[in-house]
């Protein structure tokens, strides 16, 4: 195991490639997990966080990687809600099972009142999504950046 180790992975080639991608942007990395902002923001400030270090499985990962992974899930979560305060609830979505995606990721997903019914908004983008370049995104980023910075 080791730093986007997997040319067959997603998030290996996802994590070694540009800033942006069809589904993803890139906005803040650390030594042990890539945080993404995911371009369906039909929940405001929906990312994934993906470990740095490719393994098949969690219980593959050392103590230290597998700790550091979740109390970044931990920090970005609370750093959502703080960004958007009508955040009632952030789900955790754990999978892998698909040979591409197989590496240590999660979907941090913030809940709103009336939002998508679970689990419609894991796997049905909501398309098209804002074009590239769109200030709302870089809103959404500015606005987690800001507290990501409080808590570091």
């Amino acid at each position: 195991m080791s730093v986007y180790e997997d040319k067959n992975c997603y998030y290996c080639r996802l994590s070694a490639g540009p800033d942006e991608s069809e589904h993803f942007i890139r906005f803040w990395t650390s030594l042990d997990s890539v945080v993404y902002l995911h371009r369906d923001q039909s929940l405001p400030g929906r990312v994934v966080v993906a470990s740095v270090v490719h393994a098949e499985d969690l219980s593959e990962l050392t103590s230290d990687q597998y700790t550091a992974f979740f109390d970044t899930v931990r920090r970005i979560s609370q750093v959502i809600s703080s960004a958007f305060p009508l955040t009632e609830k952030i789900n955790l979505y754990l999978c892998g099972n698909n040979g591409q995606f197989r590496h240590p990721h999660m979907h941090v997903l913030p809940r709103f009142t009336g939002d998508r019914s679970w689990p419609d908004f894991i796997s049905d983008f909501q398309q098209p999504y804002w074009p590239t370049g769109d200030p709302r995104y870089e809103e959404v980023i500015s606005a987690l950046h800001q507290r990501l910075m409080m808590e570091l």
